[in-house]
């Protein structure tokens, strides 16, 4: 078994400051209303809108101009611009196409400012309302040119009308026929709700890209350069010239040569997606090309690539309240996709989008198709591939996908962004992966992340699918954190117990109080139990074994071993969140007991500072009963029972504070807890010196542990326990030096001793030498 023991003596707090508002103030009219009325659209185009007021009847001062404050509705509390006119009419430009706006509007006079008027709401237009006005325009102008030729007019108009009808009757055609083949397929629209429709229950799929994909005409398209490799062929970098005759900047997808029909519906079912959406957040299709060579989907263009490479190549470069932003982009483009219908099944950071505003939105809909040449990537089953790091236990062992699933996805994406593009489970394997799950093991906080949004990931990665917030929940949690930043000010590292949702009303049930713990696992009956012996917080149940579940008058056998299951998650959670510090109140009976690591704080006067120390050696070597010799008296457990998978313990003393991993196995686990290694200061070694046939076991074991990157440059003490020296066949600790060959360890102080564990033997002289080697190291 290998464990990892954390002292905590004490924990820094940090404060933190609100940048002062650096913004324009003004002075504003206190008495009367708004002096501006009701606010008309004249007109709107893709990027503009055209607005209109009444001047004020009468006002006491004249009016010197008109101030517009205006902003994204989707985006109501990160941002707004504004802008002045002295008429009581405006265009604003710069807009976003098919994007609802909120609009203020208020007056100035030499007296001041007027208050704003109530908010209005409009639309900009899409691509065909820009067509229409420039066909407009085109009307007026040839109009004017022939006003005086009456029979050219009149012919013009007649050709018109008839286009007109043939326009309608085509229009009217095409849409019964629309109609009828969404009846063939199942498809009853109902009015007022959009829902997706699959294109593989389409008869002919590439009906489905005419219905929801417009044809672009390539002429149209210009090729710059290649910006990457899909699964079906290149990916590009253009220009789209729109019928306005402006270009834009777009990606274009192109299907390689020799493909057969298959790959060219499969190319195209993307395309049938994509279409279908409509919203800020979701990749916009422009269009496709179908009726020449090559094969291409046009989408927009995002400036800043993939969300995992643009986090990796600006590590740090952004603030959480950024990282918030980004991930409620992120979360509302997936509730659109819920409340369509749409299971996206492959969400993670590398299909996530993002533009030169830092806009995220989710893209690549191609049912989780990876590259071959990608091993690590998913894992492949009967029914195509899982991209397993990033996917529910449900869909991988059943193949269940749902929203919950996508929201176990999104849990991941959070991760990813707060550790700025770092890989879920670093090294582990698939495999690995899964096991590790399925016992309970989830992701530890990244650095610097606020504690209410790792417990927001730790609720989407809810075992029971039912347990998981929806996206709905998760776009108002993170509404609510953007509100109230002051939420986000709690990091991993000075948590004291664990918060409730932001602001006044708790959104999630998040294992919030002991009552919510015991109703989660329905066993509610005991709280009493719990609250009467002491145990009123979930740091102190953490701490809990089976011994204090019998003292507390809980006997069954069958609620004795859910309660100590559902602990040992808690335990993995809480730590999770807690990473270097756990925090707890100690009754008089914990003050009064002290242990040997209680004398190594006093000796070394670290009463406000923090020593951590690795705890490691193979399974069966005495580990469990040297921890647990070292605990204050009251805190010994009587019968030591060996960890069977993986396991944590804590426990305080009146200075410190121990954490234990407990681990079964060696190579299977290590990923789970080698990337604290990084903050210990010392290392225990605990070697079985009567077991000589794992000698060489142990010298490997040890080796790994030498040469690894957080270790091996650093000069950390190392005190090894040469245990079980009771036993007739036990090794003396110079023979076990000799075939560990510790005379090669030249960078690192080391010292070993005889212990036996059960006794508390030769754990004295062991502590002796690392408080001395500690406080040689903070001199």
């Amino acid at each position: 078994m290998n464990m990892v023991l954390f002292l905590a003596l004490a924990l820094v707090c940090s404060c933190w400051s609100p940048e002062p508002n650096n913004g324009e103030f003004a002075t504003v009219i206190s008495q009367g209303p708004s002096l501006v009325g009701v606010v008309r659209k004249d007109w709107a185009s893709q990027n503009s809108i055209a607005l209109s007021w009444q001047e004020p009847e009468q006002p006491a001062l004249p009016v010197l101009d008109y101030e517009i404050k205006y902003y994204e509705k989707e985006h109501e509390q990160l941002s707004y611009s504004s802008t002045r006119t002295k008429t009581p009419s405006v265009i604003i430009t710069g807009l976003k196409p098919s994007t609802r706006y909120i609009f203020h509007i208020r007056a100035r006079t030499s007296g001041g400012y007027s208050s704003y008027s109530p908010k209005f709401e409009y639309e900009t237009g899409d691509e065909t309302s820009d067509m229409a006005a420039d066909q407009g325009q085109v009307l007026v102008i040839v109009t004017a040119a022939v006003g005086g030729f009456t029979l050219l007019v009149i012919l013009t108009l007649f050709f018109l009308i008839t286009g007109r009808c043939q326009w309608y009757i085509k229009a009217k055609m095409k849409s019964d026929e629309k109609r009828r083949t969404q009846y063939q397929n199942g498809h009853i629209p109902f009015p007022g709700i959009k829902t997706y429709i699959d294109p593989d229950t389409y008869e002919d799929p590439t009906q489905a890209v005419h219905e929801f994909a417009k044809e672009i005409d390539p002429s149209r398209i210009r090729i710059e350069r290649v910006i990457g490799a899909g699964e079906f062929g290149e990916v590009c970098s253009g220009r789209l010239r729109t019928p306005g005759k402006r270009e834009i900047p777009v990606a274009i997808k192109t299907l390689k040569g020799g493909y057969v029909e298959r790959q060219r519906r499969d190319f195209l079912r993307e395309a049938s997606i994509m279409g279908q959406f409509d919203h800020p957040n979701i990749i916009r299709l422009e269009g496709v090309v179908t009726k020449s060579r090559p094969v291409m989907i046009v989408v927009e263009y995002m400036e800043n690539g993939s969300l995992d490479s643009f986090l990796r190549k600006h590590d740090g470069h952004f603030t959480v309240i950024q990282l918030v932003g980004m991930l409620r982009g992120i979360a509302s483009g997936m509730k659109y996709l819920s409340d369509m219908g749409y299971v996206h099944r492959d969400l993670a950071a590398r299909n996530i989008l993002v533009n030169s505003n830092l806009v995220c939105k989710v893209s690549d809909f191609g049912l989780s198709r990876v590259l071959e040449d990608d091993p690590e990537a998913a894992y492949t089953t009967s029914g195509g591939k899982i991209p397993i790091r990033w996917t529910a236990p449900e869909a991988i062992a059943y193949r269940k996908f749902s929203s919950a699933s996508d929201a176990w996805s999104y849990g991941i994406v959070m991760w990813e962004v707060m550790s700025y593009g770092e890989r879920p489970y670093w090294e582990m394997s698939n495999q690995d992966v899964i096991l590790s799950i399925e016992e309970g093991y989830r992701l530890p906080a990244p650095m610097g992340c606020p504690v209410a949004l790792h417990q927001l990931m730790l609720h989407c990665w809810q075992k029971e699918r039912g347990h998981r917030p929806k996206f709905t929940d998760i776009v108002s949690f993170l509404d609510k954190l953007i509100r109230n930043p002051s939420s986000l000010l709690t990091l991993v590292e000075d948590i004291q117990g664990l918060p409730e949702s932001p602001g006044e009303v708790p959104e999630y049930p998040l294992f919030i109080s002991i009552g919510d713990w015991l109703d989660s696992i329905k066993m509610s009956q005991y709280k009493n139990n719990f609250m009467a012996a002491g145990f009123t917080t979930l740091d102190s149940i953490s701490t809990m074994n089976i011994e204090d579940i019998r003292r507390i008058g809980i006997t069954l056998i069958g609620h004795q071993r859910r309660i100590v299951s559902s602990i040992q998650t808690l335990r993995l959670q809480l730590l999770h969140v807690q990473e270097k510090g756990f925090h707890t109140e100690r009754g008089p009976a914990q003050r009064k007991a002290m242990g040997l690591l209680d004398k190594l704080a006093g000796w070394l006067g670290l009463k406000k500072k923090e020593v951590n120390v690795l705890c490691l050696g193979l399974d069966n070597s005495g580990k469990t009963t040297i921890i647990n010799k070292l605990k204050p008296s009251n805190a010994q457990t009587q019968d030591i029972v060996p960890t069977i998978g993986f396991s944590i313990e804590k426990f305080k003393t009146s200075s410190l504070c121990f954490t234990v991993f407990d681990m079964s196995g060696q190579g299977r686990y290590r990923n789970l807890w080698e990337h604290y290694y990084r903050e210990g200061q010392a290392i225990i070694f605990v070697i079985d010196s009567g077991d000589k046939l794992r000698m060489v076991v142990a010298k490997e074991e040890l080796d790994t542990l030498l040469n690894h990157p957080d270790i091996k440059h650093r000069r950390m003490p190392i005190l090894f326990f040469a245990n079980k020296m009771d036993l007739r066949e036990a090794l003396s600790s110079v023979k076990v030096s000799q075939l560990l060959c510790l005379e090669n360890i030249k960078d690192k102080p080391w010292h070993i001793c005889a212990s036996d564990a059960v006794k508390g033997e030769g754990l004295q002289e062991g502590v002796d030498w690392l408080q001395d080697q500690i406080k040689t190291m903070r001199t």
